[in-house]
């Protein structure tokens, strides 16, 4: 398990307290289960539920394949200097997704975040017509709130220009089902030789291209968890139990790395979609040594052999 150094900045209100350096701890597991759901929802618009899982699985791979987890501190892979530029591109905004996806749920306790573009299927409202501008990331936390985050993954520090490019393409949500969002900040990773973070909330100001977004909350449980659901059939999943949880599972890729074999799957006690998002249990986090189990109750877990778990 690898510490990551990260920082929050200009959030207010009853986020406050979020302000000033933190360090947190990411396992291997940990970060493969970030890396599946972050958009997994979007994949699953364009492909059958079992496929957008396999998408999302294999582009959790190449995330962790980047990076070394053995050492105390979170830091690249010593082969990541030598891989193609677009190959660098698309792991860079593979692992922003994924620490945008560990942040929201660290700091903002919101367990599961969708692309934003996934309500264009409902309404949008634009205050400029003209604007294709949208924000990447919105989520409900436990308590109800709405969050907005634009995620990134750089290689180089960002100038102020860009950082305030950010901060505009963030504060293009002014509202989810007539709710303002309580925080609208950009997530960044920053991927050199050690990875650090960073989170930043920036005041909404006044916005000249603002959208309205209505949908149906009801996308963070059918568009979420609807591959995973899909992906465990009863006759090749395999029910164990980590910590405090019974979990069904079911092996979906090989890591040549660690030469161990990757179980996903779900925890007991996920609602079926006929209750708000809000009325989901409070699922404690679990970080074991062979399993992760997240606040949204996707579980990750890895062993030695594909056919049996201990």
């Amino acid at each position: 398990m690898a510490t990551l150094e990260t920082s929050l900045s200009d959030f207010t209100g009853t986020y406050a307290n979020l302000n000033g350096t933190h360090s947190l701890n990411l396992s291997y597991r940990k970060c493969l289960k970030f890396a599946t759901t972050v958009g997994l929802s979007q994949l699953r618009t364009t492909h059958p539920n079992t496929t957008a899982l396999s998408l999302a699985t294999y582009r959790a791979m190449a995330v962790k394949c980047a990076l070394d987890f053995n050492g105390p501190i979170l830091k690249l892979q010593s082969g990541y200097d030598q891989l193609e530029t677009s190959e660098k591109a698309s792991i860079s905004y593979w692992i922003g997704m994924t620490i945008a996806g560990v942040l929201a749920d660290q700091f903002l306790h919101v367990p599961r975040l969708i692309h934003a573009t996934q309500l264009h299927g409902s309404r949008i409202r634009r205050s400029n017509r003209a604007s294709k501008s949208l924000a990447d990331l919105i989520g409900i936390s436990n308590n109800g709130d709405y969050h907005v985050v634009e995620a990134k993954g750089r290689q180089k520090a960002p100038s102020a220009g860009t950082e305030l490019d950010w901060k505009t393409q963030a504060g293009t949500i002014a509202s989810i089902n007539n709710i303002v969002p309580s925080t609208r900040s950009y997530s960044l990773a920053l991927i050199s030789h050690i990875l650090t973070a960073k989170m930043v909330d920036p005041p909404s100001g006044d916005q000249k291209n603002t959208l309205d977004l209505v949908g149906d909350p009801k996308l963070f449980d059918i568009g979420y968890y609807a591959p995973f659901r899909k992906f465990l059939s009863p006759m090749l999943t395999q029910v164990i139990t980590r910590g405090n949880a019974r979990c069904r599972v079911r092996v979906i890729a090989w890591d040549p790395q660690e030469d161990v074999y990757v179980f996903v799957g779900l925890r007991e006690g996920i609602p079926d979609g006929s209750c708000s998002i809000q009325q989901f249990p409070k699922f404690e986090e679990y970080d074991g040594k062979d399993a992760f189990i997240g606040t949204d109750g996707v579980v990750v877990i890895t062993g030695s052999n594909p056919c049996e778990l201990s």
